[in-house]
């Protein structure tokens, strides 16, 4: 999402912007891998086949294989995160939710967290960040949250409306969770796959294609970036593969933007006599802090009875 958002930005401002991509540029060849899972194209599980592997593609899932050696034992899978265009957005949920002026200062709201490196403040304050949220809101359509008051939502379901008025009973403050998304007619929330109609605003959409098609941006897509070429103070050329070709690219600014997963792979791969222990390494903290999408579910059911295929996905709470 961050790599297609500034790159849409600087060929907006008249800069020459190309984007590597690993996986494919239209996730949308033939329509079978929009609306639904791609393991339900194929009958399977997550697990990686040649069978699948081409479905996973053109779903713009990833398909490679990843070795988790945090336990005893390595345990090996296939994370659940975007591969294509728009990265991970292409699969989300649509919710974009703004950091809250508490997330700004981890020490002070974990005293307790005596073993983290966790720091007093954040470099920066919510303050600082507010009007640039103001901006990606706008540019997302983001319609409903806690802070937005523009942007037209359809009416809360009758079962959310039912939540609604229970959790206000109990003093709690639930609001309409910000969405990336049109509510074209028919949308039932598509999560985990790719939009099936105009609605999921994706940073595919909202700026990979109009970055390609308006400014003048280019795109290599499965194209797999190596290792990062650098010296002591900047980078100024990756190594990728494409297609079975080697190339080296080069360029006055290059920005990483491959997410949790391979954006540190990519600075540890890079290492040079300059960075033994990988690019911008120094603290030895390039890897380590990964924070997993780990959460505890709760399901409350109300007595009303949701229509059958409604986005259910309508509120937030953060009591």
């Amino acid at each position: 999402m961050g790599g297609a958002t500034v790159g849409y930005a600087l060929a907006k401002a008249g800069k020459r912007v190309l984007f590597c991509e690993k996986g494919v540029a239209d996730s949308n060849v033939d329509g079978a891998t929009r609306g639904d899972y791609a393991e339900n194209f194929f009958g399977g599980r997550s697990a990686i086949t040649p069978e699948s592997r081409e479905i996973f593609k053109s779903a713009g899932r990833c398909v490679e294989m990843i070795e988790d050696t945090s336990y005893e034992s390595t345990r090996s899978f296939v994370p659940f995160i975007g591969s294509g265009a728009g990265g991970s957005s292409a699969l989300y949920g649509m919710a974009l939710e703004r950091f809250f002026p508490a997330d700004f200062e981890p020490r002070r709201h974990h005293p307790g967290a005596s073993r983290s490196t966790l720091p007093d403040a954040w470099p920066i304050s919510y303050e600082e960040l507010a009007p640039y949220y103001g901006m990606a809101e706008e540019l997302f359509r983001v319609k409903g949250g806690a802070q937005l008051s523009s942007g037209a939502v359809p009416p809360l379901s009758d079962a959310s409306r039912e939540l609604t008025a229970f959790l206000t009973e109990k003093g709690l403050h639930p609001y309409r969770l910000p969405l990336a998304c049109e509510f074209v007619p028919g949308c039932t929330g598509c999560q985990g796959f790719l939009c099936s109609g105009a609605c999921k605003n994706d940073s595919g959409r909202i700026c990979l294609a109009p970055a390609l098609s308006e400014y003048g941006a280019q795109l290599f897509d499965d194209c797999t970036a190596v290792k990062l070429i650098a010296d002591e103070s900047r980078v100024s050329g990756i190594v990728c593969k494409r297609k079975g070709a080697d190339y080296l690219l080069e360029a006055k600014t290059i920005i990483l933007a491959s997410g949790a997963l391979a954006t540190p792979a990519l600075l540890l791969t890079s290492a040079n006599p300059q960075w033994p222990d990988g690019l911008a390494n120094r603290s030895g903290l390039v890897g380590k802090n990964l924070m997993r999408h780990c959460i505890d579910l709760y399901a409350i059911f109300s007595k009303s009875i949701p229509a059958t295929g409604a986005n259910l996905k309508e509120l937030a709470l953060n009591d």
